[in-house]
């Protein structure tokens, strides 16, 4: 049975965080039985008591939940996380956190590592296309700083 006590522990289990949301849908990707829609996540996070979900990642935010296919696909709220530190967790921990009634350790379920790596193929991905190159009139290569806006 659940008390006061017990639902209110739960209530606040995300209390002071501020997390941000990344999933993707790939066909044929491997996935585990629980859904990781966007929704999904969004909803589980409300009914545990967060207050604090952010639709952008930027440097007030504690961590981004997010599933592997997100990761992989290297999705601009990834890359942003990457750029701001800020922590990148499998959805499973949300999962896990749910199941307990409490906010578990979260660094089993981070996958910083596996975003660097997409990160740095999506980067090579962009160079080979020639994205992030110009030429000007006299066919010299000028390098064009992404972070440079328009």
């Amino acid at each position: 049975p659940q008390t006061k006590a017990n639902t209110k522990s739960s209530q606040n289990m995300f209390n002071g965080l501020t997390i941000s949301i990344s999933t993707m849908e790939i066909l044929n990707a491997e996935h585990d039985n629980r859904s990781s829609s966007y929704k999904s996540v969004h909803t589980k996070l409300k009914s545990a008591g967060c207050t604090n979900i952010s639709s952008q990642v930027h440097k007030r935010v504690n961590m981004l939940i997010c599933n592997k296919s997100a990761v992989l696909q290297c999705t601009q709220r990834v890359r942003k996380a990457i750029k701001f530190g800020v922590d990148i967790i499998n959805v499973e921990w949300l999962h896990q956190c749910l199941e307990t009634g409490k906010r578990v350790d979260y660094t089993p379920f981070l996958l910083t590592e596996l975003a660097a790596t997409a990160a740095a193929r999506h980067n090579n991905q962009q160079d080979k296309g020639g994205s992030d190159k110009k030429k000007d009139s006299n066919d010299e290569d000028i390098v064009v700083d992404p972070d440079a806006g328009w």
